[in-house]
């Protein structure tokens, strides 16, 4: 019986081996299988531009374009690439398919006439999933954007900037006084101009005072600079979701999961993901103000009360009309969170970058600061001895305008944001675009297109070409994107920017120093086109 009951183990045994032997056989096969077929994919989605008949910059399986496009940046390498291919043609990043155009007709299908059939960004390594309520206006698409874009057009309504002036104002003068501190001296005016648009936008955005321009550690700032630091340099986390696209959100998820526990176990802030802290802060914000029920008229105030129950859910035919969608004026407690995010992170960058600009030119050109401080003294007078300046006001001064309008002209702040995602699969001037396929403006080449913005040299800067009597499309001035989807905030950044600059030139002259560059030579860029060059300027009083 004992021999039996022996013989009877070793059989167990010799059978639970073959079992492992065999698990491990179909699982390695399992695997080959689909590593095979997923790369299947990538090849075939890597045979789109042959297809259809355009031309692509040379790339390599997997990797696309990728690698080339961020270690020169986005706008730089497009507009290298349409001098060789033209004005439409096609890249990959990743096995992702991008069609850029700087064609101005093929833009105006895509951007006004046909919106409807492109009423989403292309897919952005960050981004969750077309219907996830972790996205703001930014990055929503179809009824959602929708929605959130009929929600937030009445915060940059002219009635509403008026009531931020006095807020702009505040902060204005709170940087004025900040350079009266340091006059005569050498500024890298950038940190300066960080602290201004982060104390502007905070105070518009939340009614809170953080008054980061006198605390140069503010923790908000600093979070802020962080982000677009990770986005510049695209993280690896974010290289992973833009190869592995289609597994993108489930990444994204365990990001998230593991970030919200090294946040729990490591109680300092240093390794918290900055863009995550943001978003804690905000939340405690719209929750502080529910509970205390505090009404301020700004933009978190409008956002909160168009919100809907957290507990209501809804679901929406594809077919039906935008003009039907039943919930018109409300959004989630999540989309409020994300939507002031990315209005803090967008209104900060953007416009600080913008300004750091216009100093740059500045330095560098004399006879600029000489018109705008003409006009802005012939104002003062006109204006019985007041720069008291408001939103109606401020349209008289119109060379500053025209002036603004050529800085973001010769330096687009966001000109990689300009693109939509085909959502329906259309044809555009007889090229088939399947659903799917995103499609990006070359800003810089059409802003230095010599035939559009003759006949003065568009690499000069020369505002004179946005004179009254000058008349072009408006399809190639894209600082602020085009059709039913460009910035929302433009009035308010183009309001911002004016306040600033006018209040600083009526009383400053801005000189260049040895350490002024005198061009810019190199950028990065995340969703934010900035020079590596530090300007360095000083401000001196004017007599």
């Amino acid at each position: 019986m004992d021999k039996i009951q022996l013989f009877l183990e070793e059989i167990k045994q010799i059978i639970s081996k073959l079992e492992s032997k065999n698990v491990l056989k179909i699982t390695g096969l399992g695997f080959f299988g689909f590593t095979l077929i997923y790369c299947g994919k990538i090849w075939y989605a890597q045979k789109l531009f042959k297809r259809l008949g355009l031309k692509t910059p040379k790339y390599r399986f997997f990797y696309g374009n990728l690698p080339e496009v961020l270690e020169q940046t986005q706008s730089n390498t497009l507009r290298k690439w349409t001098k060789e291919f033209g004005k439409t043609y096609g890249y990959y990043e990743g096995h992702l398919p991008i069609i850029v155009t700087s064609d101005i007709d093929f833009i105006n299908e895509v951007f006004i006439k046909q919106y409807s059939n492109f009423m989403a960004r292309k897919i952005y390594p960050w981004q969750f999933s077309d219907n996830s309520p972790k996205m703001d206006l930014f990055l929503s698409s179809n009824k959602r954007w929708k929605r959130m874009r009929n929600i937030i057009n009445p915060t940059f309504s002219p009635s509403k900037l008026k009531e931020l002036i006095p807020i702009m104002n505040k902060c204005t003068q709170r940087f004025l006084d900040i350079l009266d501190k340091n006059l005569d001296e050498e500024l890298i005016i950038s940190d300066f101009l960080n602290r201004y648009t982060m104390d502007t936008i905070w105070n518009s955005a939340t009614g809170m005072d953080i008054d980061c321009q006198s605390n140069i550690d503010n923790e908000y700032m600093h979070k802020a600079l962080d982000v677009f630091k990770d986005l510049e340099h695209l993280k690896f986390g974010f290289r992973v979701t833009t190869y592995f696209d289609e597994f993108r959100p489930f990444i994204l998820h365990l990001m998230t999961i593991i970030t919200f526990l090294m946040g729990k176990i490591n109680s300092s802030n240093e390794f918290v993901d900055p863009l995550f802290w943001l978003t804690q802060n905000i939340h405690e914000i719209i929750e502080k103000r529910k509970k205390e029920n505090i009404l301020r008229r700004d933009f978190t105030q409008l956002l909160i009360e168009s919100k809907i129950d957290d507990n209501e859910t809804f679901k929406t035919n594809e077919k039906i009309e935008l003009s039907k969608f039943r919930l018109d004026r409300e959004m989630s407690f999540e989309e409020i969170e994300f939507n002031l995010v990315g209005f803090l992170l967008a209104g900060f960058e953007t416009t600080s970058s913008a300004l750091n600009y216009s100093f740059f030119i500045l330095a560098n050109h004399p006879n600029e600061l000489k018109k705008l401080q003409e006009e802005l003294d012939e104002f003062y007078l006109n204006n019985g001895n007041s720069l008291d300046l408001n939103f109606d006001n401020i349209s008289q001064l119109e060379y500053l305008d025209m002036f603004i309008k050529e800085v973001l002209r010769m330096y687009p702040i966001s000109s990689n944001t300009v693109n939509r995602r085909c959502m329906f699969a259309t044809e555009i001037n007889g090229l088939k675009i399947p659903a799917g396929v995103s499609v990006t403006v070359d800003v810089l080449s059409i802003h230095y297109d010599a035939e559009i913005w003759g006949p003065v040299d568009p690499e000069e800067f020369y505002p004179l070409r946005f004179s009254p009597d000058i008349k072009r499309s408006s399809s190639v001035y894209l600082p602020f994107g085009i059709g039913p989807r460009n910035c929302v905030g433009m009035r308010y950044a183009l309001m911002e920017m004016k306040m600033a600059l006018a209040k600083i030139l009526f009383k400053y002259d801005v000189l260049s120093t040895e350490k002024t560059p005198k061009k810019f030579t190199k950028f990065t860029e995340g969703t934010v086109r900035r020079p590596k060059d530090i300007v360095t300027i000083k401000l001196t009083k004017r007599s």
